[in-house]
C-alpha cells in the first residue's frame, strides 16, 4: 500500500493522472494487496507472484488434459519456492498421485502437511482448506474423535485439524511418505471417476463415499432385481396355502376375513365357494382365484414404477473390529446416481408397504422382500440368516397370527432389518487403510 499512499498524498503526481486512471490503479493495488496480505510475513511478494503464475499455467495444462507438463512445471517450481501455499501443495500432491510418481510421494506429502502449518492463509488457500475439510468429514463423520463444530473455525484452525488427522491416520509413520494420505488421494480420484455425481459438492455419489472410506469392496452384487409374474405367483400360492393350513384369529377390524378353525374347514369353505377374505382375496386355493390375486399384485406393483437396480457391497476385512461382515446397500436414483439405503427393504417404495389397490392378505412389499432376500442369501451368512428368518415368519404354519399381523408383516420386517443393519454399521470402523495389511504381524512372546 506504500505506492498507493504516495499516489494519494502526492499532489504533483495526481495532476497528471485522470480520475479514471487513479480509480483503476487503486482497484489494481487493492486486489494485489488482498492476494498478498494473508501470506506469511517472511514470504516475499516475488515468490507469491511466481507461485500464482505457476499455478495458473498448471491449471491451464490440466484444462487441456495435459497432466505431465503440469506436474513437471509444479515440480520445478517446488524446488524454487521456499514455502508454497496450500493450494499449490494440494495440486502438486494430486499430480504426484495421479501419475504414480512413487519417488516423489515423500516430498509431496511432507510439502502438503507443511503447507498446513502457516499462521495465515490467502483467500484461495482458505477455500481449498475448507474443501479439504469437507472431504475429510465424509470419512470421519462416524468417528468418535471427529469434531462437528468446525463450521465456524478459522482457516488456521481447520488446517491444524487436517494436519493432525493425517498424521494420526498414517499406519507407517517411520516411512518418509504419509501412505494413508497417498491412499486417500488415490481413492478420491477413483471415486469421482467411477461413481460421479455432478450435482454433489464433493463430486461423487454414495458409492464413492463408501469407496473413499473403505476402498474396493470384497464382494459386489449388481444384478437387477426384476421379478417376473411366475415368481410372484409362486409366492401367492405358498402364502395362500399357509393361510389355509393355520387358524386365523380375528381382530376387531378384520370382519372382511373369513375365519376358519382348521385346514379342513378352510378347504370346505373353499369348496363351498366362500372366500378366506370376501373383500380382499378370491376363492382360497382355486387356480383362477390365485391367478386373479397374482394379476392384482403385478398391477399394483406396476402402478408405482421404481428402479430395479440395486448394488450390494460387502466388506469382509473388518473381522478384528467386527464379528461379521459390513454390508452396504445402494439403490439407483437419477441419472445413474446411487444413494445409500439402510437395508435391502428400503429399495422397495414406501407406497407398497400399504395395501393400496391390492386385494390380498399381505401388502405388495412382502413378496418383493421375500424374493429379494432369497436371491442374495448366498452372498453372506447375515443375508442367509435374514432370509431364513423371513421365510419362517411368513410361512411357518404353526404360528397363529391375525390378518392384521399378516398385513403389517412387511413393515415390521423392514423396521427389524433396519435396526440390525444400522447396529452392524455402527460397529464398523469409521475408515480403513489397506496399508495396515502390509504391516507384518509380530507375535508377542
Amino acid at each position: 500500500m506504500e505506492m498507493l499512499n504516495l499516489i494519494i498524498n502526492g499532489s504533483k503526481t495526481l495532476k497528471y493522472l485522470s480520475k479514471t486512471m487513479v480509480l483503476v490503479l487503486i482497484i489494481f493495488l487493492s486486489v494485489s494487496d488482498s492476494l498478498y496480505a494473508q501470506h506469511p510475513a517472511n514470504t516475499s511478494e516475488d515468490q507469491i507472484k511466481t507461485e500464482l503464475e505457476k499455478l495458473k499455467k498448471a491449471e491451464n495444462y490440466l484444462k487441456k488434459g495435459e497432466t505431465v507438463p503440469a506436474f513437471y512445471l509444479l515440480n520445478e517450481a517446488a524446488g524454487q519456492l521456499e514455502k508454497p501455499g496450500f493450494r499449490f501443495a494440494s495440486l502438486y500432491l494430486d499430480l504426484v498421485v495421479k501419475q504414480d510418481k512413487k519417488d516423489y510421494f515423500g516430498a509431496a506429502t511432507n510439502r502438503f502437511l507443511m503447507a498446513l502449518s502457516q499462521p495465515a492463509f490467502s483467500v484461495e488457500d482458505s477455500l481449498e482448506i475448507q474443501q479439504e475439510m469437507d472431504i475429510l468429514s465424509l470419512i470421519l463423520e462416524n468417528s468418535s474423535g471427529f469434531s462437528r463444530n468446525l463450521e465456524n473455525k478459522t482457516a488456521p484452525e481447520m488446517a491444524q485439524y487436517i494436519q493432525q488427522t493425517w498424521i494420526s491416520l498414517d499406519p507407517t509413520p517411520t516411512i518418509n511418505a504419509n501412505q494413508r494420505l497417498i491412499e486417500h488421494r488415490e481413492r478420491l480420484h477413483n471415486a469421482r471417476y467411477k461413481y460421479p455425481d455432478p450435482e454433489a459438492d464433493h463430486g461423487m455419489d454414495a458409492r464413492g463415499v463408501a469407496y473413499l472410506k473403505y476402498g474396493e469392496p470384497d464382494i459386489v452384487y449388481d444384478r437387477p432385481f426384476n421379478f417376473n409374474r411366475g415368481e410372484l405367483h409362486y409366492f401367492v400360492t405358498e402364502f395362500q396355502e399357509m393361510t389355509e393350513s393355520m387358524s386365523l384369529t380375528a381382530d376387531a377390524d378384520d370382519f372382511d376375513i373369513y375365519v376358519t378353525e382348521d385346514a379342513d374347514s378352510a378347504s370346505e369353505a373353499t369348496d363351498s365357494g366362500l372366500n378366506l377374505s370376501s373383500a380382499r382375496a378370491p376363492s382360497g386355493s382355486s387356480a383362477i382365484g390365485l391367478a386373479r390375486v397374482t394379476d392384482n399384485l403385478v398391477e399394483t406393483i406396476g402402478q408405482d414404477p421404481f428402479h430395479t437396480s440395486l448394488k450390494i457391497w460387502i466388506y469382509g476385512r473388518f473381522n478384528s473390529e467386527m464379528d461379521e461382515n459390513l454390508i452396504l446397500y445402494f439403490k439407483e436414483g437419477r441419472n445413474d446416481v446411487y444413494e445409500r439405503i439402510r437395508s435391502l427393504d428400503d429399495w422397495i417404495p414406501r407406497s407398497l408397504y400399504s395395501s393400496g389397490s391390492f386385494n390380498g392378505n399381505f401388502t405388495p412389499a412382502l413378496p418383493l422382500q421375500y424374493l429379494a432376500y432369497q436371491r442374495v442369501m448366498f452372498l453372506d451368512r447375515q443375508l442367509m440368516d435374514t432370509y431364513n428368518n423371513l421365510q419362517n415368519r411368513i410361512f411357518n404354519h404353526s404360528i397363529e397370527r391375525s390378518a392384521t399381523e399378516l398385513r403389517n408383516m412387511a413393515r415390521n420386517v423392514r423396521a427389524n432389518h433396519q435396526q440390525i443393519a444400522e447396529a452392524r454399521q455402527l460397529n464398523a470402523p469409521a475408515e480403513y487403510s489397506t496399508e495396515t495389511e502390509q504391516i507384518p504381524h509380530i507375535p508377542l512372546q
